[in-house]
């Protein structure tokens, strides 16, 4: 659980929460790739980077989970 007023608890959430937007427009626009039946490549494209984008919105995760056990131990 994050630690109000702790400096680490906040820029680690925001480097979460900026990495699951990310992912989440990567997503939309693939959607919106596919209901226009855009070429198969870009859609390949944007999958790929929609991996990329979860990969590191789970290390991202990850990271703010760790420090929580860490440094908030209590909380």
């Amino acid at each position: 659980m994050r630690v109000p007023g702790c400096s680490e608890c906040l820029r680690l959430a925001a480097e979460f929460s900026k990495a699951t937007l990310g992912r989440f427009k990567l997503e939309a626009q693939y959607k919106l790739a596919a209901v226009r039946k855009d070429d198969p490549e870009k859609l390949q494209e944007f999958s790929r980077r929609m991996e990329t984008a979860e990969d590191i919105r789970q290390q991202a995760r990850v990271k703010l989970r760790q420090h929580e056990e860490q440094a908030h131990p209590e909380s």
